[in-house]
């Protein structure tokens, strides 16, 4: 379904909002909701998710704060900042808003949202029915700020900041007059690391929801999911304590109940095909998005930025972890200058990669115990190539003069003998790892029983300004694939970027200071069950 034309001439702002959101914004932004098609101009509806979106946006009230924040979880690509630009003109035209925040990642981004919004206001055709709104604030109040790249100011009196969240995180104040408008618009990363999320949890949570207009606010999200850790994740979990009552509209798949095929094409060789699947918006269609995965991103791309499918965790080794919940928060009020609890002991895993520079790294994790039996993990070091041991040997003498006072432990990965040389110099007993069938899957299940803990709390964490690595390591750990469709997931890790994972398993090896627990289970979605009481 297409309309091939806009809604009759109006002749006035007040007709034309009297029609409604939908000939609003199809006659003011003509290019923004349509595609050249030939020597046509095609406008695709909009999507139910959509017009739920301009509905929440239309009804807003100048003075009042509306009852629910609205988050729109849509996929990359399907008109989320357009709608979201274009809803902030319609509330500073319609003056229902007289400040709005548009806030982004980087300050970067959020000026080229902000050139976006500046180039709609000064279009003859919306001048044409708000001519004020399309005029900069001329006067000497305004003459530092009316019209810049990072804040707009209309004669009819409504204002546009730019706002990354980069520049908030270093500091940037906004200005006295309260916003009655926050835009957040795709201020996750996937590259964000577990101190980024907390820095930007800390600076939106504190620095930029707070200092909107009290009793006024409105706020609107519009997002994909970006990765299980992210922080518009964590509402559709439901474990974030702001925003609470939020209206989320999605997670919205691109394609519902897609399934896709390979095939080979006669001249461009293997291809993937949609087999079946609904779009979910007309102004995509299958040969478009087929397009955009073959000859864009890729199909793994697509799967997470278009379909949300991030959460799949059944092939996980250590699906219970999760990056906020087992990161180690400082304590205050403590002597040891990290934060760090008092400890009774640590212990050192080690695994070898050979001194092949391309090869697998060679890894150190350090763990202290605390006096309740918990695990933190503390400091990691990852390296490879020749020199990889005496930088090792280098790099733990190191931590002995930062962590003193307490028992050292440690296990290694006994393949390497030419390690057993160099165990004298670290000044601490250090073993070799436990080496037989069934060890490897009793070390998964010592290092997963700590993860889930008890009543709720775990029993291991790590330090994310010290240890980033091995958190990374510890989402993309993966069970092999079933061997045939139907199969149940086999009972053996996939061996890559694991160099961390292993000396994980020697840490707690050393602290439990036996092979590992017998007969218990390995916490995983896809059923664990039971080691077989033989494995040691």
């Amino acid at each position: 379904m297409v309309i091939e034309a806009p809604p009759p001439p109006l002749t006035g702002a007040q007709e034309l909002e009297a029609r409604g959101h939908g000939a609003w914004r199809y006659t003011l932004f003509p290019s923004s909701f349509s595609r050249v098609e030939g020597e046509r101009r095609v406008f695709a509806p909009p999507a139910p998710y959509h017009d739920e979106l301009w509905d929440w946006g239309w009804n807003l009230k100048r003075g009042e704060a509306p009852e629910r924040a609205f988050f729109a979880i849509w996929p990359r690509a399907w008109a989320k900042t357009t709608n979201a630009e274009a809803l902030t003109i319609a509330t500073g035209a319609r003056q229902t808003r007289r400040f709005a925040l548009y806030v982004k990642a980087t300050q970067r981004q959020a000026n080229q949202s902000l050139a976006a919004i500046s180039t709609k206001l000064e279009s003859s055709l919306l001048r044409s029915f708000y001519p004020e709104l399309g005029t900069p604030m001329r006067g000497q109040r305004s003459r530092q700020r009316g019209w810049t790249q990072e804040f707009l100011w209309t004669r009819s009196g409504f204002k546009v900041e730019a706002l990354g969240m980069d520049a908030a995180i270093r500091g940037v104040k906004i200005d006295d007059d309260r916003p009655d408008f926050i835009i957040l618009d795709d201020i996750d990363d996937k590259h964000d690391s577990i101190l980024t999320l907390e820095r930007k949890r800390d600076t939106l949570t504190h620095d930029i929801l707070l200092a909107g207009a009290p009793g006024e606010l409105a706020v609107l999200w519009v997002q994909n999911l970006i990765h299980r850790s992210s922080l518009l994740n964590e509402h559709v979990r439901g474990v974030a304590d702001y925003l609470m009552g939020a209206y989320k509209s999605g997670p919205h798949p691109a394609v519902k109940g897609l399934r896709v095929e390979s095939v080979d094409h006669p001249t461009l060789g293997k291809r993937w095909r949609i087999a079946e699947g609904t779009v979910t918006w007309d102004g995509m269609d299958i040969p478009r998005i087929e397009t955009l995965i073959n000859d864009g991103g890729g199909l793994s791309a697509f799967l997470a930025e278009c379909q949300h499918e991030i959460s799949d965790t059944s092939d996980l080794v250590y699906n219970n972890f999760d990056r906020t919940r087992h990161a180690f928060k400082p304590l205050e009020g403590v002597i040891d200058p990290d934060g760090y609890p008092p400890f009774i002991g640590y212990a050192v895993g080690i695994d070898f990669g050979g001194p092949n520079p391309f090869g697998h790294y060679t890894t150190a994790l350090l763990g202290g115990l605390t006096r309740d039996n918990r695990i933190i993990r503390i400091r990691e070091w990852y390296g490879r190539g020749p020199t990889a041991l005496d930088e090792l040997v280098q790099h733990i003498a190191m931590w002995r003069q930062r962590f003193r006072g307490q028992e050292w432990r440690g296990r290694y990965d006994g393949s390497q003998m030419a390690f057993a040389a160099l165990v004298p110099q670290l000044g601490f007993e250090c073993l070799p790892a436990y080496r037989a069938p069934g060890s490897v899957l009793m070390g998964i299940n010592a290092v997963a029983r700590r993860l889930e803990g008890t009543g709720g709390d775990p029993g291991s964490f790590y330090d994310p300004r010290h240890i980033e690595r091995w958190a990374w390591e510890m989402e993309r750990y993966r069970w092999m694939p079933p061997r045939f469709e139907g199969a149940p997931v086999q009972r053996e890790p996939i061996e890559v970027d694991d160099d961390l994972i292993d000396a994980d398993r020697y840490l707690h090896e050393a602290i439990d200071a036996t092979p590992g627990p017998r007969g218990g289970r390995i916490v995983t979605a896809a059923g664990g069950g039971p080691l077989p009481q033989n494995a040691a």
